[in-house]
């Protein structure tokens, strides 16, 4: 299973598909800004 963790922006849209199945639509906005848990470094020796 998974988790979807955002705000629902929009109306969910219930639609129909031909075999009689119901399926929902929405948006939901995510913050996707995150800091790594693992440093990158670079070491430069001139």
């Amino acid at each position: 299973m998974e988790q979807i963790t955002g705000r629902i922006v929009r109306d969910a849209q219930i639609k129909k598909t031909n075999d009689g199945r119901e399926l929902v639509a929405f948006t939901v906005a995510v913050n996707d800004r995150y800091k790594p848990k693992v440093e990158n470094s670079l070491n430069c020796d001139n």
